[in-house]
C-alpha cells in the first residue's frame, strides 16, 4: 500500500538551506577538497529530495460525525426554500462531497423530505446513487420503490428503499443497478414517510483511504460509534469514490455490527475505480445512519 502525501514545509526549508550554503560557499576560505565535498554532499541532498517528489505516497484520511437540524443557529421555513442542495450542503456532513444533478423535495405536504440522486459506476457497471436527507428536527420512517429512467423516460433500473429511522440531519445513501444510463430521474411507486418508534443515535468516526500498490482500488479502514456512547444496533454503510468533480466512480457497501454502550465498530472495505488506475486526486463520502439498539 502506498500513502499519499504532500509536500512538506521541511523540504522548502531544506532547499532554502542549502541555497544558502552555496553562497556562503563563494566566499569562504576553506580548501578546494572541502568545497568538492560540501558540493557532493548537497547534491546528495538533492537527490533525495527529488526521489521524495517522484513517489509520492497515498492515502485518504478523514474524521466525520453526524449534524443535527436543531444545531443550526438560523431556523428555516422548509416551505420557502428553492435550493434544496445548497442548503444540504450547509450541514457538517460528507453530502457536499458529491456533484447530485437532481435534488428535490418529495412530498408537498412534508418539504423536509429530500431525495437526491446521481448518476455513477460501480465496477464499470451503470447505477443511479439516491439519496434521503431528513431536515427536520425528528426521524421519519422511510420506504418506497425507487425506478430509475433513462432520458427516454423508459425503467432502466429499480430498488426497495427502507430505513425505520432517517435521523435529523443526517442523509443515507443507496444505489440502484442499471441496465444503460440513467438520466438521474426516479419515478417512485408507494413512496412514504412516517413517523417512527425507533431512535436515531448521532455517531461520529473516522476513515483512512489507502491505494493499492497498482491503483486499481483503495481499501477504506474506518470507525463508527455514537457520540454519546449509545448502544446501536447493526446498520448499513455506505462509501462513494468520488472524482476531484464530485462525480460517483465507485461504490461500496457495508454493514455496522452492533455497537455495544460506550463501544465502537470497525471494519475494512476496498472500493474500485471505474475503468483503470483511481485518480490521485480523488475522495471518498462516508454515510452511516445508526439506531438506538
Amino acid at each position: 500500500m502506498k500513502k499519499l502525501n504532500k509536500l512538506m514545509i521541511l523540504v522548502a526549508m531544506l532547499i532554502m538551506t542549502m541555497g544558502l550554503t552555496a553562497c556562503e560557499f563563494h566566499v569562504s576560505t576553506g580548501s578546494s577538497d572541502e568545497k568538492k565535498d560540501e558540493e557532493v554532499q548537497e547534491e546528495v541532498v538533492e537527490e533525495e529530495v527529488k526521489e521524495e517528489e517522484e513517489e509520492p505516497e497515498k492515502e485518504i484520511v478523514e474524521d466525520v460525525e453526524s449534524t443535527d437540524v436543531q444545531d443550526e443557529e438560523e431556523e428555516i421555513d422548509l416551505d420557502d426554500v428553492n435550493d434544496w442542495q445548497s442548503l444540504i450542503s450547509e450541514l457538517d456532513t460528507e453530502y457536499a462531497k458529491v456533484a447530485w444533478t437532481n435534488v428535490d423535495s418529495v412530498f408537498e405536504e412534508n418539504p423536509g423530505v429530500v431525495v437526491s440522486t446521481v448518476p455513477g459506476k460501480e465496477f464499470g457497471s451503470d447505477v443511479l446513487i439516491v439519496a434521503i436527507t431528513n431536515l427536520y428536527e425528528d426521524g421519519f420512517c422511510f420506504s418506497g420503490t425507487a425506478k430509475a429512467l433513462a432520458a427516454d423516460s423508459s425503467v432502466v433500473g429499480e430498488t426497495y428503499i427502507y430505513e425505520g429511522c432517517v435521523g435529523s440531519g443526517n442523509t443515507i445513501v443507496e444505489y440502484i443497478d442499471c441496465d444503460s444510463l440513467p438520466d438521474g430521474r426516479i419515478e417512485w411507486e408507494d413512496c412514504d414517510a412516517t413517523e417512527t418508534d425507533q431512535e436515531f443515535v448521532p455517531w461520529e468516526g473516522e476513515y483512512e483511504g489507502n491505494f493499492s500498490d497498482d491503483g486499481e482500488y483503495l481499501t477504506i479502514d474506518y470507525t463508527v460509534n455514537a457520540t454519546d456512547g449509545t448502544a446501536c444496533d447493526e446498520g448499513p454503510v455506505t462509501i462513494l469514490l468520488v472524482d476531484e468533480d464530485g462525480n460517483v466512480i465507485g461504490v461500496a457497501l457495508d454493514y455496522m455490527e452492533e455497537i455495544e454502550e460506550d463501544g465502537s465498530f470497525s471494519n475494512s472495505v476496498d472500493v474500485y475505480g471505474d475503468d483503470g488506475p483511481i485518480p490521485d486526486n480523488s475522495d471518498v463520502a462516508f454515510f452511516a445512519n445508526p439506531i438506538k439498539k
